[in-house]
């Protein structure tokens, strides 16, 4: 592990980027909960996670698909619920709706 975190600051070096541990996460899987990885850069450490949310997908140390989908679900949810009015619109053509749904709640 150690040598890949040499390897990305080589590459942040040479494209004149910098690694920044506030907006790092080291999740581990499979490892007992009493084991902690300590991965440090040369800005500092990157702190241990118990999840993190990827392109709005929450992972966890469990890899639980059911645990990721009910957070989806609950999200697409509180989408639903915050267009319910718009929804319930009479006056919003049907097409409209289906635009709404599609482009709003499903992606979420």
């Amino acid at each position: 592990l150690r040598k890949a975190v040499v390897q990305v600051e080589l590459w942040a070096s040479k494209w004149e980027m910098e690694i920044n541990p506030a907006k790092c996460g080291v999740l581990s899987f499979g490892t007992s909960a009493e084991v902690k990885v300590g991965v440090v850069t040369q800005q500092g450490p990157i702190p241990d996670l118990e999840s993190y949310t990827y392109l709005g997908v929450e992972i966890t140390k469990a890899l639980s698909r059911m645990a990721m989908a009910e957070r989806r679900r609950k999200k697409g949810l509180e989408c639903l619920f915050m267009l319910e009015k718009k929804l319930r619109s009479p006056s919003l053509p049907i097409g409209h709706k289906t635009l709404l749904i599609r482009g709003i709640v499903m992606p979420t």
